[in-house]
């Protein structure tokens, strides 16, 4: 029983965090704000788009900006990529994407 209720607890905790980033990521796609990912070497534009929870899940979808085709083109070109992370990263994962969004947000 007692387990029951802390993953209850742990699944409100994100659900907190999920509507925290979806109000910046919202204001941030209000106002054409992009972010970048500084994780590696090939960093693009993002865009995300509202996350969601559900089940223990948690399903993240984002825009990048095709880079190569940007080149070749002229025009900016965005591939949609999705993700499903399980409830144990999400925590980690809604914190990178909040400081992605908060550093962006702030220096608008």
């Amino acid at each position: 029983m007692s387990v029951f209720i802390g993953a209850i607890k742990g699944e409100s905790a994100i659900q907190k965090r999920v509507a925290e980033v979806n109000a910046m990521i919202n204001e941030a796609n209000s106002k054409g704000i992009v972010v970048f990912d500084r994780s590696s070497t090939w960093q693009s534009a993002m865009m995300y788009r509202p996350i969601k929870f559900s089940r223990g899940v948690l399903f993240v979808s984002w825009q990048t900006e095709d880079l190569y085709k940007k080149v070749k083109t002229g025009k900016s070109v965005y591939t949609k990529q999705s993700v499903r992370i399980p409830s144990e990263d999400a925590k980690a994962e809604l914190t990178y994407i909040a400081r992605m969004y908060r550093t962006a947000l702030r220096y608008t």
